[in-house]
């Protein structure tokens, strides 16, 4: 899988490195569902 087909991109705030992704590329819609459930 390429990461370009998730990673949205990069940034500096405060000393601190962002990385932004797109969730719903980068895992399957399975797990987004366990996720779901696990914080209802």
């Amino acid at each position: 899988m390429s990461t370009r087909r998730y990673l949205q991109g990069l940034g500096i705030v405060d000393e601190r490195m962002l990385i932004l992704v797109d969730i719903e590329k980068l895992i399957t819609s399975r797990e987004m569902e366990l996720v779901e459930t696990t914080v209802a």
